[in-house]
């Protein structure tokens, strides 16, 4: 409304409220925003609406990604997207004509069988257009919770350790295991929050320890949950409540103090780390996440967990991102505590954080 000449364009099956402030509203099929991105593509480069510098200096791979725009003709595009074919080709004169162009998904895309291919072909739109690293400008994932890129950051997923490092690199393996000692980390991921549940049902996990989430709720499926958690050995269940709906499964109950109950750090989807401070004490036994698990690892004998607080945790995470992309080495609770919020990478004790990524163009790939 305070800027009319800027263009909104909302993909969703649904007619939403965010719907009412669209210029263009492409309200497809479920499942066919590849389809619809790949089009888009297809019409940037017909109408030599791309940045051909950027796509040369800066990208790999354009001839596969035209080929697999190409697979299609508008027309077939938007008989499977179930749109009019006029709007896929105003959505890419929106896009082709813009001097900034901005694009914002969440769970649409990020929570899909097939949601890398959604992801890559969004960003490929970006990537084509040249438009990231600027101002106004780039792709942005609105997570599904508000520390989701704080999780990935300490390995938070079956097939990443901590500091972005990728359980599949023997290299990066190497470094984490030289860091934690001990014996050598195993190449193979462990099972997905998914596949937890399938192996519980099949037999093939006897035991799981739930952590900060009601899967007897959230998951999708919530038949088969309940029958998985049904058919384990032991189930642990680690939360702030007694009684959610997954805590009736537990053989033990583990009391977790709440957000206000416990210090610690949130990373939000801008990269912006925030200092959380315990406000109140935690009731009866409860204790923070982090605690119960070096506590318990004290418990089973397992050297390297001997932390007095959380600030002990955060710092050894701080050191282990030292020299990678979320370098985040110079940043201590003592500085976020006294002046405020930092976007990694914050790589030294005086640098005042990173506002913007790949302003020079440098991307975390391999070959840059």
């Amino acid at each position: 409304e305070e800027n009319p000449q800027v263009k909104v364009i909302v993909v969703d099956p649904r007619k939403t409220q965010t719907c009412a402030g669209a210029d263009l509203h492409l309200q497809i099929l479920p499942g066919t925003d590849v389809i619809l991105f790949n089009a888009i593509a297809r019409r940037l480069i017909d109408k030599r609406k791309i940045d051909v510098a950027f796509i040369k200096k800066h990208t790999a791979n354009f001839e596969a990604c035209k080929e697999m725009a190409y697979t299609l003709t508008l027309k077939e595009a938007a008989k499977k997207c179930g749109i009019p074919v006029a709007d896929i080709r105003k959505a890419a004169e929106y896009i082709g004509n813009a001097k900034k162009f901005i694009s914002m998904w969440t769970m649409g895309l990020n929570q899909s069988v097939i949601g890398v291919a959604k992801n890559v072909s969004l960003l490929n739109l970006s990537l084509l257009t040249g438009q990231i690293g600027k101002p106004g400008s780039g792709p942005f994932s609105l997570t599904g919770q508000p520390n989701a890129m704080g999780g990935r950051e300490v390995g938070g997923m079956a097939s990443l350790l901590a500091a972005h490092k990728n359980l599949g690199n023997p290299k990066h393996r190497k470094e984490v295991s030289d860091f934690w000692g001990g014996g050598e980390i195993q190449a193979e991921p462990g099972y997905t929050a998914t596949e937890m549940f399938d192996a519980l049902d099949e037999g093939k996990l006897k035991a799981i320890w739930i952590i900060c989430t009601n899967p007897a709720v959230s998951m999708p499926n919530v038949k088969k949950v309940e029958r998985a958690l049904k058919k384990a050995k032991f189930v642990v269940v680690q939360d702030i409540s007694h009684n959610s709906e997954t805590t009736k499964f537990a053989d033990l109950l583990l009391p977790a103090a709440g957000w206000l109950e416990k210090e610690g750090t949130m990373t939000n989807s801008e990269r912006r780390i925030s200092y959380l401070p315990k406000v109140i004490d935690a009731p009866g036994e409860a204790l923070p996440d982090a605690e119960i698990i070096w506590r318990f690892a004290q418990a089973m004998g397992y050297t390297g967990f001997d932390y007095a607080n959380s600030s002990e945790v955060y710092d050894e995470h701080c050191l282990l991102t030292k020299g990678t992309e979320i370098d985040i080495s110079g940043l201590s609770y003592d500085r976020l505590k006294n002046e405020g919020s930092f976007q990694w990478p914050v790589p030294h004790k005086t640098h005042k954080g990173t506002p913007r990524l790949f302003t020079d163009r440098k991307f975390f790939t391999n070959d840059k």
